[in-house]
């Protein structure tokens, strides 16, 4: 299958329209599921496409203090290619489908490769 009939916006509408309608139907009290109340910091950088190399560099000393405390997260595996090509191992990182439920103290989030919400700034 060459297409990817996710993004057609008949599916989108209607996906949309059933998370709505599920939303109203779930009765009693929703909690958050996250551990702790505190607020976490938040450092955001700006990076031009290919740059991953100068930021893997960067953080080498940290991948080698400590392999488990920090891990890159992306949308999508060829993502986590690109990161590997820039000098990532593939334990470095992840997908957002394979992190689901695990936690690391240092998370970066990979928005290069066009995150749902960059979409809205770059379409404006």
């Amino acid at each position: 299958m060459n297409e990817n009939y996710r993004s057609l916006s008949p599916i989108v509408g209607l996906s949309e329209r059933v998370i709505r309608t599920a939303r109203t139907r779930m009765p009693g009290k929703k909690t958050r599921a996250i551990r702790g109340q505190r607020r976490l910091p938040v450092l955001a950088l700006r990076m031009s496409t290919g740059a991953e190399s100068d930021l893997v560099a960067r953080l080498s000393p940290a991948f080698e203090r400590d392999p488990a405390g920090l891990r890159i997260l992306v949308r999508t595996n060829f993502r986590g290619r690109q990161w590997e090509r820039a000098g990532c191992t593939s334990s470095h990182w992840l997908t957002i489908h394979k992190s689901k439920g695990l936690e690391f103290p240092v998370v970066l989030l990979d928005m290069m490769g066009g995150w749902s919400s960059c979409h809205s700034t770059q379409n404006g």
